[in-house]
This record gives C-alpha cells, structure tokens and sequence, in this order.
C-alpha cells in the first residue's frame, strides 16, 4: 500500500503572510502544505530570487515551528516563454534548491 501526504494549499491564503496561512492551517490540525511560490503579486509567499540562504533556513525553521511537511512545492516563476528566460531559469533552479533543502521529492 502506498501511502500518501496531499497538503492544503497555501494558495488559499495567497492574501496573507505565509506566517498568517501556517498559522490558519495549524489551527485546524494540518500537518502537510503545498507550498506555493508566485510571487510578485499572485501568491507572494516567499520569492527565491530575493531570498539568500539565510531566508531559506528561516523559511525551514518556520515550517517546523508548526510541524508543516511540505508535500510540494508549486512554483510559477513567470512567462516562461516571454520576458527575461534567465529570470525565470534562476527562479526555477533556486526553487529546486529549495526542495532540497525543505526535503520535497523532486519528480
């Protein structure tokens, strides 16, 4: 049998702080969120590419303050075929380190 975490989307409280939403979740026994990552404007979260690694351990140590797992992270950095690619290719890989670090499989 295999068993899988399907998370509450973070998006659902795209008009607050990411603080505010794990906090929401919590309140109502969530263990698991995906974690969505569209920023400016859409689902401003958090954005990889104004954040360093000192963030993103905050953003790790947030997480686990409220016992999250992340079972995705859902990304949408940009106009893929418009605008500035390296941008949108420097989101993309920023966002896979992030998995890493945050533990999410990378499918």
């Amino acid at each position: 049998m295999n068993n899988f975490n399907f998370g509450v989307s973070s998006v659902l409280f795209k008009h607050e702080s990411l603080e505010t939403t794990l906090h929401y979740l919590s309140e109502n026994n969530e263990k698991t969120i995906d974690l969505v990552f569209a920023p400016p404007v859409f689902c401003p979260h958090y954005n990889p590419l104004k954040s360093n690694l000192t963030d993103d351990l905050k953003l790790k140590e947030l997480l686990n303050s409220y016992s999250f797992t992340v079972s995705s992270l859902n990304i949408v950095p940009g106009k893929l075929n418009a605008g500035d690619v390296d941008k949108t290719t420097r989101f993309i890989i920023k966002s896979i380190e992030l998995c890493k670090l945050l533990g999410v499989k990378i499918l």
